[in-house]
């Protein structure tokens, strides 16, 4: 499901005993957003280290390289790489390989028609070997982040994440405020062991390590396993 933002700064409120917020309140309404942000940010963080839930942030794009051009840039989102791929003649999906030293040295620039890509991460963007000199469709798998940019903003959710984010946001609130927040935090925790057991019920372990050494999702038959694609 999606929850917008707004929302969850209104559960707070309530649950926190806040006013309506302004730029005067403490906290005031960008701070709350700041730490809305960072609750998404924390429970992104636990969901991927629980029963390989990265899974659940694979999000696709396509992209074009640039003639003559080496490089392009990430989605700003982008966490890790799961997948690169040429879209070749617009259909025909070839998935690229990491470059090695002998790929990279002394490469001219040439059609990829003559020599099927490699690539590399730079920071925040993709080199690839040889450089293109043509514009290619790429499509780019890669593990995005919960960030709300705005209480305008909508973020998936499955049952209890919205629940988990509302109240770390409340332990934050309550740490700003210095007071105590055992009350959340036992809360909290009955919350991540439901997620906990939701998520190792639903993966099968099996078949995401055959997925992740394997060419992609494609051969999963259960799509849920991959939203939002």
């Amino acid at each position: 499901m999606l929850v917008r933002i707004s929302q969850i700064r209104d559960r707070v409120r309530a649950l926190c005993d806040l006013p309506t917020l302004t730029s005067q309140t403490s906290p005031t309404n960008a701070t709350m957003l700041d730490l809305i942000q960072t609750s998404c940010s924390q429970f992104a963080g636990f969901v991927r280290s629980t029963a390989d839930g990265s899974l659940h942030f694979v999000e696709s794009v396509n992209l074009q390289t640039v003639s003559n051009f080496s490089r392009i840039s990430l989605p700003t989102d982008c966490q890790s790489v799961t997948r690169l791929s040429w879209m070749k003649d617009g259909s025909n999906e070839v998935q690229l390989k990491l470059a090695d030293i002998e790929s990279m040295t002394n490469v001219p620039s040439m059609s990829w028609d003559s020599k099927i890509p490699t690539y590399k991460i730079l920071g925040q963007t993709i080199e690839f070997y040889p450089t293109p000199t043509a514009e290619y469709d790429i499509r780019l798998y890669y593990s995005g982040s919960l960030a709300p940019q705005t209480y305008d903003s909508y973020i998936w959710c499955m049952d209890g994440w919205d629940q988990y984010i509302t109240l770390q946001t409340c332990i934050y609130v309550r740490m700003r405020q210095q007071k105590k927040a055992d009350d959340f935090q036992a809360s909290l925790a009955q919350v991540a062991a439901q997620i906990t057991k939701q998520l190792r019920r639903d993966i099968n372990f099996s078949t995401i390590r055959d997925v992740r050494s394997n060419a992609i999702y494609d051969h999963i038959s259960d799509r849920r396993y991959l939203w939002p694609f």
